[in-house]
C-alpha cells in the first residue's frame, strides 16, 4: 500500500519535462555538456568572496540558542533603514518588519496566514488572485491549502498588467490575497504605482490583502520602479523583497516580509509554530548587505549589461522581445513558424537553455524566458547562438 499524498500536490508538481529541471536534463540527460549557456533559471550566480565569509563568521554567536521568529534588531533596523533610503517610506522595524529565509517560503507561509481552505464558511475568505503567466509559488502555496485560484491574465496589449476592474465585486468579496509581482517576472514588466493605488484602495474596500512580490525591485536600468509600499494608505498591502537579486545571496535566503504591524504579528507567531527563524549569522550578513547600496549598485550594472545584450541580439536578428529596462529578465515571443519546445530545442542544441513560457502558465505560450544571469562572457556567447538561430 502506497504512502498518502496531498492531491494537489500530485497536480502541482506535474511530470518532469514541464519543469525547468526536467527540461534541462531533457536536453542533457547526463549533465555532461559543458558547452551549455544556462538562461533558465533567475540566479545571478555570484562569487562568494571573503569579505561575504568574514561577515557570517562574524554572526556567529558564542552560545548556541534558537534564533527568534522576529528576527534580529539588527537586521530589522537595516531592512527598514534601506524602505526609508529606497522609496521614502518610514516603517517601524520592530513590528513593521520580519526577517526570512528568501522570500519563497514567506509567501508559503503567508498564504496559510490568512487564507481558508475553500468551503470553509463562516465568512472565511478562501480566494487568491494570481497573475499569470507568473511566479509559481503564490498558486502552490494557495492549491496546496485547498483555497480557490482565480487568475488575472497578463498580456502585451495590456502592458502585462492586470486589469483589476475586471473582476466583479462579488468576487473580491470573497478574496483573501492578491499577489502582484513588478518588476515581473517572467514579462519583465514594470508596475506604475497608480496600479499598486488601485489595488490598496480595493483591499481596503472589500477586505483583501495586497500582497506585492517585489524581488527585483533593485535590478533596474535607468528608473528605479516603485513600491507598493508607496501608496497612500498601505494599511492592507505587505510587501516580499529579497537579497537574491539585490545582493547575488542566493545561497544564503535572505529575505523580508515589510507591513502592518497587527498582520506581521500574527506572522510572527506562525513563523514560530512552524520554526522558521533565519539563522542569526545569515541575519548579521543581511544587515551588512541591506546596507551595501554600494554593492548592490555594482551587481546591478553588470546584471542589466547582460540584459542588454541578450536584448540587442534577438532584437537584431528579428526577434519580438519585451523587457530589458527594468529587470534581468527577457520575454520573448516565438516566431509564427515553431512551438515553445521546437525553439527551446534548436537553442538547446546550440548550446543555450531557456525556459519555455507556458512553464509560468498557460498564458504564458507562445514565449520564452531569458535569465541574463550567466557570466558575461555566456551572454556573449549566448548572443552569438541567438543571432544564428533565430
Amino acid at each position: 500500500m502506497s504512502t498518502p499524498r496531498n492531491p494537489a500536490f500530485a497536480g502541482l508538481a506535474g511530470p518532469a519535462p514541464t519543469t525547468i529541471a526536467g527540461f534541462k536534463a531533457r536536453v542533457d540527460p547526463h549533465g555532461s555538456r559543458t558547452d551549455l549557456v544556462d538562461l533558465s533559471v533567475g540566479d545571478p550566480r555570484v562569487e562568494v568572496g571573503e569579505t561575504t565569509r568574514a561577515t557570517l563568521a562574524e554572526g556567529v554567536p558564542a552560545v548556541s540558542a534558537y534564533p527568534l521568529a522576529s528576527g534580529t534588531a539588527e537586521v530589522r533596523d537595516a531592512i527598514a533603514a534601506w524602505v526609508r533610503r529606497r522609496f521614502g517610506v518610514a516603517v517601524d522595524a520592530g513590528t513593521e518588519v520580519v526577517p526570512t529565509h528568501g522570500s519563497k517560503e514567506a509567501v508559503a507561509a503567508f498564504t496559510q496566514l490568512v487564507t481558508a481552505p475553500a468551503a470553509t464558511g463562516d465568512g472565511a475568505r478562501s480566494t487568491v488572485v494570481v497573475t499569470t503567466p507568473g511566479y509559481p509559488t503564490p498558486e502552490h502555496a494557495a492549491r496546496l491549502l485547498g483555497a480557490d485560484v482565480v487568475t488575472l491574465g497578463l498580456g502585451p496589449e495590456g502592458g502585462f498588467l492586470p486589469d483589476l476592474d475586471a473582476v466583479p465585486p462579488a468576487v473580491w468579496s470573497r478574496v483573501a490575497l492578491l499577489w502582484l509581482n513588478y518588476p515581473n517576472n517572467p514579462t519583465a514588466a514594470v508596475a506604475p504605482l497608480d496600479l499598486y493605488e488601485r489595488a490598496a484602495e480595493l483591499a481596503r474596500r472589500h477586505g483583501f490583502v495586497v500582497a506585492s512580490d517585489e524581488a527585483y525591485v533593485d535590478v533596474y536600468g535607468s528608473t528605479p520602479p516603485p513600491s507598493a509600499l508607496q501608496v497612500s494608505d498601505r494599511s492592507h498591502v505587505v510587501v516580499f523583497t529579497s537579497l537574491s537579486k539585490r545582493s547575488g545571496l542566493t545561497a544564503f535566503r535572505c529575505g523580508a516580509v515589510v507591513g502592518p504591524a497587527e498582520l506581521l504579528a500574527d506572522l510572527k507567531r506562525l513563523r514560530a509554530m512552524l520554526g522558521l527563524a533565519p539563522q542569526v549569522f545569515t541575519q548579521h550578513l543581511a544587515a551588512r548587505s541591506w546596507d551595501d547600496d554600494g554593492g548592490a549598485a555594482s551587481l546591478r550594472v553588470s546584471l542589466m549589461a547582460r540584459t542588454r545584450i541578450l536584448v540587442d541580439a534577438a532584437r537584431g536578428a528579428g526577434a519580438e522581445t519585451y523587457g530589458g529596462d527594468a529587470s534581468p529578465f527577457v520575454w520573448m515571443r516565438v516566431p509564427d513558424d515553431e512551438t515553445e519546445l521546437s525553439l527551446c530545442t534548436r537553442l538547446a542544441d546550440a548550446g543555450v537553455v531557456v525556459t519555455p513560457g507556458s512553464f509560468f502558465g498557460a498564458a504564458g505560450a507562445g514565449f520564452v524566458r531569458m535569465a541574463a544571469m550567466a557570466p558575461a562572457g555566456d551572454c556573449e556567447r549566448a548572443a552569438a547562438v541567438l543571432r544564428a538561430v533565430l
